[in-house]
Formats: C-alpha cells, sequence, structure tokens
C-alpha cells in the first residue's frame, strides 16, 4: 500500500552550510511572498515551510529546493504550531473577493488566515533562476510555522511582489532537539564522514543522537 503523507515533515535546502545551521541554532524566519489567488493582490510574511511528501515521492521537490534536508516529527512540529496551508484558486469561498483597499484590510487583520493561503496552482522559478515553470503547487503538501506577521499589498505581477520587504520584526530561532530529528539527509555519500566529524566536534556529549539519523539523497531516490 502506497503512503499518501508522511509522518515527519521536511525542510529542504540547496547547501549543508544552511543545514548545520539549522541543527546548531534552530530554525531561521525567513521571508515568505505568496500571491492571493485570482487577485491583484500579494502578501509576505515570515515563516518556515516544511513538506509532507514521504520520501519515496521526494525526487521533484527535491530538484526544486534542494538535496540537502532535515526531517523532524511531525507530531513536536505541532505542538509548535505548525499546520498545513491552506490550497486555495480564485473562486475558494472563504476569500474575500476584487483587490479593492478594504479586501486588503480583511488580509491585514486577519494574518494567521493569509499566511496559510497558497495558490494551488501557478508559476514559480527556481531559486538562482529566472525562469518561471507551472507548478501544481498541492503536490507539495505544504506545513508551515508562521510569524503571525503580513503585509499585504496591490501587485500587477509576480516581480512586484518578491522585491517587497518582509514585515520587519525579528523572531527567535525555532530550536530543534535531537529527539526531534528523524533523518538528516545529506546529498552524497562522500559528505557523511565529514559531517559526522563536524556532528562530533560541535556535540561532543550528543553527537551520538545525531548520526545514525544520516542518510543521503542518492541513497533516498535509489533505495526509498
Amino acid at each position: 500500500m502506497s503512503i499518501l503523507n508522511s509522518s515527519t515533515l521536511f525542510h529542504y535546502t540547496r547547501t549543508e552550510d544552511v543545514l548545520r545551521k539549522i541543527i546548531e541554532g534552530g530554525f531561521k524566519y525567513y521571508k515568505i511572498a505568496e500571491k492571493l489567488p485570482g487577485r491583484d493582490l500579494g502578501y509576505i510574511t515570515k515563516g518556515v515551510c516544511f513538506c509532507n511528501i514521504p520520501l519515496s515521492n521526494v525526487e521533484q521537490h527535491a530538484s526544486w529546493y534542494g538535496e540537502y534536508s532535515i526531517g523532524v516529527k511531525r507530531a513536536e512540529l505541532k505542538k509548535l504550531g505548525c499546520s498545513p496551508v491552506i490550497y486555495a484558486h480564485k473562486d475558494t469561498p472563504f476569500l474575500v473577493k476584487g483587490s479593492s483597499l478594504s479586501a486588503m484590510k480583511w488580509y491585514e487583520t486577519n494574518p494567521l488566515v493569509t499566511s496559510f493561503i497558497k495558490r494551488n496552482e501557478g508559476e514559480q522559478k527556481k531559486k538562482y533562476c529566472k525562469k518561471r515553470n507551472y507548478k501544481d503547487f498541492t503536490k507539495e503538501m505544504e506545513w508551515r510555522l508562521v510569524s503571525g506577521s503580513v503585509k499585504v499589498a496591490q501587485i500587477s505581477n509576480l516581480n512586484e511582489l518578491e522585491e517587497f520587504d518582509p514585515p520587519k520584526e525579528s523572531f527567535p530561532n525555532i530550536k530543534i532537539s535531537p529527539d526531534m530529528i528523524e533523518y538528516i539527509i545529506l546529498s552524497k555519500k562522500e559528505e557523511v564522514q565529514p559531517f559526522s566529524m563536524w556532528l562530533i566536534d560541535t556535540f561532543p556529549d550528543s553527537y551520538l543522537e545525531y548520526i545514525p539519523k544520516i542518510i543521503t539523497m542518492s541513497q533516498v531516490l535509489k533505495d526509498f
């Protein structure tokens, strides 16, 4: 029987350096920019994104977001307020219609609703790539931890939205203990030994809680 979702939520990144920073210092809130479906409005917030995709189906997702990942127990992230996004389209009933100032005001005064709204489909460009490609966002099975603060703006295209700055508030990193981690995914086999040595140096009293959780994306694509 195929697994439709995972009991682990994964955060993917493009570099081993970012993965190390997460393990050592926690997840950092970063800018999230979203266009509201069927409206000339977009919002900017701060948060951390995860996906609920089983490792057996993750190849396409990793090609977009990176081959390094940390998998955290979903039950533990739920305690921190992590929830699935709301995939919506232009006719989704609860969305305020139009792009007027009153519509903007509604989205701004309901930040914990707005910051979970995501288009069910649309264009997106890979990081460090100018070209946009069509995506069915529902396949990402996204979950988020959000700051609860949003900025809403009238926009005519996605480029405008990406240029806006996020809310100015700063938030402490979300620390994760080793018992919350299920997987640490590196890109290649050759990276395992130096990464393990870094764990030994950085966590001399607890490195054995991390090392058994290391796998590689090459293993995932081959064996899962």
